[in-house]
């Protein structure tokens, strides 16, 4: 901790603490929430953030499709919300084969992280691309990621109003 820095101010750059990365994560990240009445808007829209050239585009109509990279697999994962972070990757299966399934609102609005031949699928008709081609977000305002669950290994989780979600992997 320098000098200049507080016990307060450490504390909060260590839970933003990202891990490692070479460059080519994959963010999924947006507001939190389902309240038990209605989704609600609570912060960004929901948006999904991966470098195009190492996710090929696999190509057809616009619609729910895969980018991934078969020579990766999942090493790192971590779990923030305004609250602090958790870091996963201890629980991640070693050979990778698991999915972190993000449940958003809306239809078409779920995103999946791919361990094996890592990658992300989703509907890239609800993410649309913008000016920056690494970016892919969904238009509707009131979107939230409310649920997110592990296949392959065991965890789960729900968000809920005031939560700002996102979601960190990267491969070896």
């Amino acid at each position: 901790m320098s000098t200049n820095q507080t016990v307060d101010e450490k504390d909060q750059s260590q839970r933003h603490h990202k891990p490692p990365s070479d460059g080519s994560p994959i963010t999924i990240g947006g507001g939190g929430g389902l309240d038990g009445r209605k989704f609600g808007l609570e912060g960004p829209n929901v948006s999904c953030c991966f470098r195009s050239g190492d996710y090929p585009d696999p190509g057809g109509g616009p619609g729910k499709k895969k980018f991934q990279h078969p020579g990766w697999q999942i090493r790192t994962l971590v779990v923030g919300t305004s609250n602090g972070e958790e870091n996963l990757s201890s629980l991640l299966p070693a050979d990778g084969k698991c999915q972190i399934v993000v449940r958003c609102s809306g239809v078409d609005d779920d995103v999946t992280i791919l361990g094996k031949h890592f990658g992300i699928e989703m509907n890239d008709k609800t993410y649309q691309q913008g000016g920056d081609p690494n970016l892919h977000t969904n238009p509707d305002e009131d979107g939230t990621i409310f649920e997110i669950e592990a296949v392959g290994f065991d965890y789960r989780k729900f968000f809920g109003p005031g939560d700002h979600v996102y979601i960190l992997a990267d491969h070896i």
